[in-house]
Parts: structure tokens; C-alpha cells; sequence
């Protein structure tokens, strides 16, 4: 696993946390500030559309990222396999040799 890849869910866990802390921020700012009604209800809908977009990009990079992880384990899991293959080839040789051995003398 790279380094990058190490960092992921931190990096996951700080982009939820700042999208949540976000909208929370941004609500209790519009609800707290005295204006009219039909205001109000203008700045949070324009609010709440760039918020959406906020957590839209951030979806996609953390789908990006969680994308990324799961072909670096396909990747990891393919290099322990051949490794695996290739030490129980050996060992098969190995000990099919001493077989051999043993059923000479």
C-alpha cells in the first residue's frame, strides 16, 4: 500500500467533518441573521444549492479515492498470490526432488 493511500481515511474522515461543519455554519449563520422572511429563504436556498455542490465534488473525491484503494488491494492482493504461487512451486519441486531421492537409495 502506498503512502498516499495510508492517508485516506483521515483524509476521509477531514472532508466529512468540513462538509458537516459547513452546512451546520452556514444554517445557524442565515437562521441567526435578522432579515425578512423572503430573504431568509433566498440566501438558504442559494445555500443550500452550494452546498450540494460542495458535497457533490467532495462524493467524488472520496469515491475517487476509495476507487483508487481498492485497485492498489487488487494490486497487492495479485503480488501476495504470485508470490504465494511461487514459493509453493518451489517448495512442490523441492520435495518432489527428495522423493525422488528417497526412492533411489
Amino acid at each position: 500500500m502506498t503512502p498516499e493511500n495510508k492517508t485516506g481515511r483521515p483524509a476521509l474522515a477531514f472532508l466529512l467533518g468540513f462538509a458537516v461543519g459547513a452546512a451546520a455554519g452556514a444554517a445557524a449563520a442565515t437562521l441567526l441573521t435578522p432579515q425578512p422572511g423572503t430573504d431568509t429563504r433566498e440566501l438558504l436556498g442559494k445555500r443550500a444549492s452550494q452546498t450540494a455542490e460542495v458535497l457533490g465534488r467532495q462524493f467524488q473525491e472520496i469515491r475517487q479515492m476509495a476507487s483508487d484503494l481498492a485497485g492498489d488491494v487488487r494490486e497487492d492482493l495479485a503480488e501476495w498470490a504470485e508470490r504465494t504461487r511461487e514459493r509453493l512451486s518451489a517448495n512442490l519441486q523441492r520435495d518432489h526432488r527428495g522423493l525422488e531421492n528417497l526412492s533411489q537409495n
